[in-house]
């Protein structure tokens, strides 16, 4: 990898030491062991919320989500009366901060990256860069420099289409179906593994970061196997379940490999994994109950309303059976079900739900000057409304057993700082993961959630395993995604910018080395984000949000 001391990274979408850990003891995955016994380690927090693209935004930028202002895979749009998504897609050059990468390329590093998420549009480096997550199936253009694309084979996929091409249209709670799907997973991978390997040899980067993404779609699909877990019964899917594990430990030990003899490896997820949402709850139903939103007059509530049926179905593996008996004429009310948006008397309500992520919601108020039909009044009336959704989400409970659903509740500036909080909910919602925050209007505000296909659900203690040289063995304690940019950089001798979310892990470097490599900063330049609609064209905006409603996220 050239004459600087080389850096590898490698991300494991997803990856927590819950999966990971049982797999070690089997004796699964010896590369990882060997890292890890020599290396340090530990668990990595994630952003709130534990999410692909905010976190992913924070490692390639080292800043917080109000700061570089990426909360969801959308646009934040704090006037808009939208509970769900559809905004503008979240993309690269739409971050407001530089990169990791390309404050290594200002220091002389070569670096070569490929897979990570959110890097679409792929941006100029000092190396090559292969795109990631949320490129449009069929992009010309996914690779830096646009040569690098008939480098990576025929066989190449960004993103596996989950509702067209070679993934299908699975119902994944049937075997035959999740047979193919690890079947798929294991050769897109192995493709990727190859294209990285020759990408290495070729271009010979100093830096070099790859990002697997099969390890956050298992964890999604296939928690029933992983974790401790004992709702898979099947021994030969346990067993398949396994194997790509162990081929991932392979592929862990060629990229080691390809990379040189003193290279520094670190490993890192985005966020961890456990089991799915068991209830959801129903945060619009909640704030009615409150008095701060108001439905219209004659609203169809629950069951009655056509919008109920197709929330209900959505995710279901019932959904394409009901489609084929259900008459025409219910079949169209169902498509054409009202939005919650429509369900909602504005000029009478105070507050209303925004969808963020899973147990993280979003509290919008309904605020003068802001919202087209704003009623209340900034100043003092909006931080009274503000006190009063915080104080009530601290007491709601379960009607039946009591149980507190919220774990954090608290203005946006109590969690963000940064120029794009103003853009983000006025309020936001930490329910214990056992909950998943929904915009239906129901009677109930507690509900037990319909069957998914998403057996395993995100949490915030990712992974991170750093060897090398320069590496101090042990156990690694309160790390943040935040830190690792920082940290990265120093590693590299590269000056860390000022105003970063993070510092520099020093805890994982060996004492001598730090002694003779004293931490330097340098004054931070940020960077103008590009229009979102000079990005994605309206057609690639709706496969890719079909996209994502079709692996769950939405």
């Amino acid at each position: 990898m050239g004459r600087k001391a080389p850096i590898l990274v490698i991300g494991l979408d997803g990856g927590s030491w819950t999966v990971l850990e049982p797999l070690l003891k089997a004796g699964l995955m010896s590369n990882l062991a060997k890292l890890r016994a020599e290396g340090a380690w530990g668990n990595l927090a994630s952003t709130l919320p534990p999410f692909t693209a905010p976190a992913w935004s924070t490692f390639m930028t080292g800043k917080d989500p109000g700061q570089h202002g990426v909360l969801s895979f959308f646009e934040q749009d704090a006037a808009s009366y939208d509970m769900a998504p559809g905004r503008a897609l979240a993309t690269s050059a739409a971050l407001s901060q530089r990169t990791l990468w390309s404050w290594l390329g200002d220091a002389g590093w070569r670096v070569g990256i490929v897979n990570v998420p959110l890097t679409y549009p792929p941006q100029p480096v000092n190396g090559f860069l292969v795109t990631g997550m949320l490129t449009p199936i069929g992009a010309q253009e996914f690779t830096y420099p646009p040569a690098i694309a008939a480098e990576l084979g025929p066989e190449y996929v960004v993103e596996p289409d989950y509702l067209r091409g070679i993934m299908g249209s699975f119902d994944l709670s049937q075997l035959p179906q999740q047979v193919q799907l690890l079947a798929d997973f294991n050769r897109i991978e192995a493709v990727r593994t190859q294209a990285c390997l020759d990408l290495i040899a070729r271009h010979q980067p100093n830096f070099f970061m790859v990002v697997y993404a099969s390890t956050d779609r298992i964890s999604h699909f296939f928690w029933d196997y992983l974790g401790g877990a004992h709702g898979g019964t099947d021994p030969t899917m346990l067993a398949s379940v396994h194997a790509h594990f162990r081929r991932l430990d392979g592929w862990l030990g060629k990229l080691i490999a390809a990379s040189g003899p003193n290279v520094t490896v670190l490993m890192m997820s985005d966020h961890g994994f456990g089991p799915a949402a068991r209830r959801w709850a129903h945060v619009n139903s909640w704030l009615r109950d409150q008095g701060l939103l108001v439905p219209k007059k004659g609203s169809a509530v629950g069951w009655r309303n056509p919008a109920y049926w197709k929330s209900r179905l959505g995710d279901s593996h019932l959904r394409r059976w009901v489609r084929t008996v259900l008459p025409q004429r219910a079949r169209r009310a169902v498509r054409h079900a009202e939005r919650v948006t429509d369900l909602v008397n504005w000029s009478a309500t105070q507050a209303y739900f925004v969808l963020i992520y899973a147990n993280v919601a979003g509290v919008m108020v309904n605020l003068r000057g802001r919202q087209a039909q704003g009623v209340i009044a900034p100043g003092a009336e909006y931080e009274a409304v503000r006190d009063q959704i915080i104080a009530a989400a601290k007491e709601w409970c379960e009607p039946i057993t009591g149980r507190p659903l919220v774990r954090r509740a608290g203005r946006r500036e109590d969690f963000y700082t940064g120029e794009h909080v103003s853009e983000f909910p006025d309020v936001i919602l930490e329910l214990d993961p056992d909950y998943s925050t929904v915009a239906n209007l129901r009677s109930q505000t507690v509900t037990l959630a319909n069957p998914s296909f998403r057996t395993g659900e995100h949490r915030p203690e990712g992974i991170f395993l750093a060897h090398g040289p320069a590496i101090r063995p042990g156990e690694v304690h309160d790390a943040r995604i935040g830190d690792l940019a920082p940290t990265i950089l120093h590693l590299a001798g590269v000056p860390v910018p000022t105003g970063l979310a993070g510092g520099v892990l020093t805890q994982i470097f060996d004492q001598e080395w730090l002694d003779t490599h004293p931490i330097s900063q340098i004054a931070a330049n940020g960077r103008k984000g590009a229009a979102i609609d000079e990005i994605y064209s309206s057609e690639e905006v709706a496969a890719l949000t079909e996209r994502l409603a079709g692996l769950g996220y939405l």
